[in-house]
């Protein structure tokens, strides 16, 4: 909760925070670094009219597999 609110002096009140698409593929990508050895970028999938479906991205015990997956999501998002 408190990664999404700023606190307030009272309880009942919260005023939301900003980014918040941004800060839960922060909190998931920290998770899935504490369960798996190698996590891979990440690729925003949009919808046609430019809005954040999804994040793409791929953990695994296995850097193999981060070398393809960051090839693969570098291949179509444009990044050199």
């Amino acid at each position: 909760r408190e990664q999404y609110y700023e606190p307030t002096l009272f309880e009942d009140i919260t005023d939301k925070r900003e980014g918040g698409i941004e800060r839960t593929l922060e909190l998931y990508r920290a998770k899935l670094q504490e369960l798996f050895k190698h996590v891979s970028r990440t690729k925003e999938i949009r919808n046609s009219g430019g809005g954040i479906m999804y994040h793409l991205l791929m953990a695994s015990q296995e850097p193999l597999a981060i070398r393809i997956a960051d090839h693969i999501i570098k291949k179509y998002s444009g990044r050199k």
